[in-house]
């Protein structure tokens, strides 16, 4: 299925969709400042056909633009669209890729999520939802030579075997490489989990880690299920995963469940390869403190540092029960887990709460992420710290505009070469409360 391409002209110059630059002090001791670029606000198509509710992760390729996916909207109904921010000598300009639900009974996959980029450049990810099973589907969508045209190829479709012991709905995709930013090679094995199906607890199931596999010759991959989790007695090795995987250059793989573990408030695991599966080990358990000052729910994927350290947030929990920013350090047994924020230190939860995404890295140790709710007008914050728990916590609060022009209830930042921020706010906008696509320039 080809997708013609609708393109819209963006200026970062213009009033409220692309000129909403607003000025905000940042916490701290130094009198800092960020400055806030709307760069598109969805639903300026009739019926939203250009998707509303952007959701995930931006990825960007070497010549700066930006590719993401939308939960909704799009020509073929209320199903969620891939687009891109295209650089230009002006700014950007917003393209359509794909709108989803192209096919009959929504085969080609509903709701995609964040994306993962080749070197040919094409891009990959995951739908949860559709696909002629209906348990979701990887996908690989392939731009022609002038990257004016696209078409989706279903990788994998989940449910494919008798009650989904092959998983249901994908949460994420990665590959060796990853971790250190390269970019993903074409034919190597591509990992990710599920958040339902497997062999245990069934119909429903308790989530899968996977393996999709190459097969020379043919678009359609080979899937293996690595772990089940709900392995062990009363779940403690974790169900229901929360997000994707990331690969340390050993080959193992990390990620969170959002559910499961002593206290099934979710736990952070560990797979190490062990033929012919994985080895599960679980690396912390949520909620082992009084009020779960450890934080509770782990959400999104684990990002990773140089030295193999991993970083993460949690939904609830922490000081204030407002959600936390945490450090794992997998090889340390006897100290696992380190809190380096608890989110809302004072009202009105000026530093953010509850952070319903991962994180955000940078070559100099700074850590980014975006809460979903908290500073002054209650609809979410873009914040940093450092890797050692310290920094600036709440640089820019949404909906500082008359009816949120500016976005609200963000979801998400990644960070450019140069520093700057790009992201999505889930609601808001120029167009009402279909999201906005921005970037923060310290």
């Amino acid at each position: 299925m080809h997708n013609i391409p609708s393109l819209t002209r963006l200026s970062r110059g213009a009033l409220l969709v692309l000129g909403a630059i607003i000025v905000v002090a940042l916490r701290g001791t130094q009198a800092n400042a960020t400055q806030l670029t709307t760069l598109y606000s969805f639903c300026a198509q009739q019926n939203c056909a250009d998707g509303r509710i952007p959701s995930g992760f931006l990825v960007r390729d070497a010549a700066g633009n930006y590719y993401g996916t939308t939960d909704l909207g799009g020509t073929h109904g209320d199903y969620g669209t891939i687009f891109e921010l295209k650089a230009t000598k002006q700014g950007y300009s917003f393209v359509q890729l794909y709108s989803f639900c192209a096919l009959a009974n929504c085969a080609d996959g509903i709701e995609a999520g964040s994306l993962i980029l080749d070197v040919n450049g094409a891009l990959y990810g995951t739908a949860p939802g559709g696909g002629v099973h209906s348990g979701g589907t990887i996908f690989r969508l392939v731009p022609d030579a002038r990257h004016t045209k696209w078409k989706l190829e279903t990788l994998y479709d989940f449910c494919s075997q008798a009650n989904c012991v092959d998983g249901e709905g994908p949460t994420g995709i990665t590959y060796s490489g990853a971790q250190n930013g390269k970019l993903y090679d074409g034919t190597s094995p591509i990992f990710g989990a599920t958040a339902g199906g497997g062999v245990n607890n069934l119909p429903q199931g308790d989530g899968t880690a996977f393996k999709l596999v190459f097969v020379a010759g043919k678009t359609r991959r080979k899937e293996k299920v690595i772990y089940d989790f709900c392995s062990q007695l009363d779940c403690l090795d974790g169900r229901f995963p929360s997000g994707g995987l990331v690969m340390d250059k050993n080959g193992n793989l990390y990620g969170l469940t959002d559910n499961g573990g002593g206290a099934l408030d979710g736990i952070a695991y560990e797979l190490s390869p062990s033929n012919p599966t994985y080895t599960e080990r679980t690396l912390y358990s949520f909620c082992q403190m009084q009020q779960c000052a450890d934080g509770k729910i782990p959400v999104g994927t684990v990002v990773m540092d140089s030295q193999g350290n991993l970083y993460g947030a949690t939904l609830e929990g922490g000081e204030w029960l407002q959600g936390t920013v945490f450090e794992i350090v997998p090889p340390d047994i006897n100290d696992p887990e380190r809190i380096l924020h608890s989110f809302c230190p004072s009202n009105p939860c000026s530093d953010g709460a509850t952070p319903e995404t991962g994180l955000a890295l940078d070559g100099k140790g700074n850590i980014y992420g975006t809460t979903f709710a908290g500073g002054p007008a209650k609809d979410g914050v873009v914040y940093t710290l450092t890797t050692g728990g310290t920094g600036e916590y709440g640089i820019y609060s949404f909906c500082a505009l008359q009816n949120c022009a500016d976005g609200s209830e963000p979801s998400g930042v990644t960070v450019d070469p140069s520093g700057n921020l790009f992201g999505a706010t889930t609601t808001g906008g120029a167009n009402g409360s279909g999201g906005t696509l921005f970037e923060l320039t310290p």
